[in-house]
Formats: structure tokens, C-alpha cells, sequence
């Protein structure tokens, strides 16, 4: 089970937060788990682009300890 973590950075600060799912939802395998996490980062980028603020938005999977 995979678990997407996301890095989110607004340019121009020196701010810059990892984020999970708020519904702490794991995935079943490595590539389904990237799918949702570009999916998710595209919708941030989004979010945050409509606002106007500028942000670097990068992704990743790990392995989930609590499903081992």
C-alpha cells in the first residue's frame, strides 16, 4: 500500500509544507498512488494559481508503515 505525500513551496518565501491526504487514503499500488498524487498536485497548482499565488508543487509515494 502507497501513500502520496505532496511538497508545496510558494515562490518568492521561504515557505514550504508537506502535505498528505486529509483522508489518509493509501493505494494499492506504486502507480495508482502516482496517478492520484499528479492529480492532486495539478488541482493545488490550480487552487493556489486562481488565488494568485505562485507555487512549485512536487510529489511522491512511500510505502504506507501502518498497511505493513
Amino acid at each position: 500500500m502507497f501513500a502520496p505525500i505532496l511538497l508545496v513551496c510558494i515562490l518568492g518565501t521561504d515557505t514550504c509544507e508537506l502535505m498528505g491526504r486529509i483522508d489518509k487514503k493509501v493505494y494499492p499500488s506504486y502507480e495508482v498512488c502516482m496517478e492520484t498524487a499528479a492529480k492532486d498536485a495539478k488541482e493545488l497548482f490550480e487552487y493556489f494559481a486562481a488565488k494568485g499565488v505562485i507555487t512549485q508543487i512536487g510529489f511522491k509515494c512511500e510505502e504506507d508503515k501502518n498497511s505493513i
